[in-house]
């Protein structure tokens, strides 16, 4: 039998459970460690889900990597008689849709457009002149990316500098080169790959190792669309930010410049010095004979016994931009370079002044 003092001390924990909801202090107890393990468990599911997010993107990437494996080599006919050769056009950094108002420098998308042509055009009357003596039998056109300036290049930046939004120029970019490709499709008689990289500025980071930076590239969108209305066209569009080409034994491998490693340093008086060690280390991988970049607005061009090193200029000319980077001002330009597929090397390479 309970004494009277426990069956008061159980009718005032009957009226405290009604008081609290039904909840009585034991239950508070047990309900509080019940919330610390649910806050524990929910901490340990958020962790594994960022353990799969990241998992996933490594998946990504790999599938990513598979699709784009290297493309077939562009074959070199076996003639007999003239030498062979085929050609590079660099196309980047025109940053076409800027408005530039400095006393050395006057570029706006009119100006843009017609300093384009001109670099196309000028191509095409050097591709007739080697044909003399040598047979043309290739044409690689590299498209390098950094046509937008408010998109993939600084990603809202420079927007006091073009007076539309990124979709606006996206669209406006795309005309342009639809004009363009058209132009050269008239004058062009050989075969023509284009081989596109990306040229977001993520730098180094995982995105763009990993290639998912191309997702939201808005040069990659233009490429694309490109591709479909030129399906003659040879098309390779590289979703990461290095592109390889090989036409008959010659591999080139494309970059935009992005890469921290990639930088040219240039001394004080003025010689342009490449990354010789990374590019090694990277040939080594890659097995190319030219390397390939843009970004700095500089046109050099460089070799060793094993590889040459080709800087492309740019065709907006010199901009605030290239002040505040520290790249040296120079008239606006691209670049088209020559492979000699007897000695299975770089030929000759032409700055084509805009």
């Amino acid at each position: 039998m309970e004494s009277e003092e426990d069956v008061d001390a159980i009718l005032d924990e009957a009226e405290a459970v009604l008081a609290g909801n039904g909840i009585s202090g034991i239950r508070s107890h047990l309900n509080q460690r019940e919330r610390l393990e649910i806050r524990r468990l929910r901490a340990f599911l958020k962790q594994q889900d960022e353990e799969l997010a990241t998992l996933r993107s490594a998946v990504e990437a790999l599938e990513i990597a598979q699709e784009a494996a290297e493309p077939k080599a562009a074959r070199i006919p076996k003639r007999k008689g003239k030498r062979r050769l085929s050609a590079i056009f660099c196309s980047s950094d025109t940053h076409w849709r800027e408005l530039i108002d400095l006393p050395i420098n006057k570029h706006n998308p009119t100006i843009g457009h017609e300093r384009i042509r001109a670099c196309h055009d000028q191509m095409i009357a050097s591709l007739k002149r080697k044909a003399r003596d040598a047979e043309i039998v290739h044409l690689t056109y590299w498209q390098g990316g950094d046509d937008l300036v408010n998109g993939d290049m600084h990603d809202g930046l420079l927007s006091a500098f073009v007076d539309e939004t990124p979709l606006e120029e996206m669209e406006a970019t795309y005309q342009m080169r639809h004009q363009e490709h058209r132009h050269l499709q008239a004058k062009l008689d050989l075969p023509v790959r284009v081989v596109v990289s990306v040229s977001n500025h993520d730098r180094d980071t995982p995105q763009m190792q990993a290639g998912l930076a191309a997702r939201r590239s808005y040069d990659i969108a233009i490429s694309h669309r490109l591709a479909r209305d030129y399906a003659d066209w040879d098309w390779h569009i590289e979703p990461s930010y290095y592109a390889l080409s090989q036409v008959g034994d010659f591999r080139t491998l494309f970059h935009h410049g992005h890469a921290k490693k990639a930088n040219v340093k240039t001394t004080a008086c003025g010689l342009r010095t490449p990354p010789w060690r990374w590019l090694s280390e990277m040939q080594q991988h890659h097995h190319f004979k030219l390397w390939v970049q843009g970004h700095r607005h500089t046109d050099s061009f460089m070799r060793t016994s094993s590889m040459a090193f080709s800087e492309n200029g740019c065709t907006c000319g010199p901009n605030g931009y290239a002040y505040d980077s520290g790249f040296a001002p120079e008239p606006p330009s691209q670049s088209l370079i020559y492979i000699d597929h007897e000695t299975n090397t770089v030929e000759s390479r032409e700055t084509l002044f805009a």
